[in-house]
């Protein structure tokens, strides 16, 4: 038997074994993309439902310009909303900030986005 080509046993088990070590960690690195698509999908729905928000606030004008929260009702269930007014140290100029809340698995995640606008009863120009 001696002189005869082949693998042994030994080698067998340990290219068993580094093969599965790259199987393992292909399969991780799957997981892990996985988790990061679906976190950037929920990542994207906050800022669509954020800037849908200013949106509406743009609509109704310097009335809709209060600390104010809710939820996206049937939209988004279980995903909520809250805007503030913050002053600036720019004379005539509120930052108005919107935040959006959604539960993503054991956590509480948060999207913000914010405008610049003019104060009510500024002088433009």
């Amino acid at each position: 038997m001696r002189g005869e080509r082949g693998f042994t046993l030994i080698e067998m088990i340990v290219a068993t074994l580094i093969l599965a070590m790259g199987i393992a960690g292909a399969l991780a690195t799957f997981g892990a993309i996985s988790r990061a698509s679906g976190m950037a999908a929920e990542y994207d729905q906050a800022a669509f439902l954020a800037e849908r928000r200013l949106a509406e606030i743009a609509v109704l004008g310097a009335s809709a310009l209060t600390e104010e929260s809710g939820d996206f009702e049937d939209e988004a269930p279980g995903w909520q909303w809250e805007q503030e007014v913050v002053e600036t140290e720019i004379e005539g100029v509120i930052e108005l900030r919107v935040t959006v809340f959604w539960e993503s698995g054991d956590r509480r995640r948060e999207f913000q986005v914010s405008t610049y606008l003019p104060e009510e009863g500024a002088e433009q120009g």
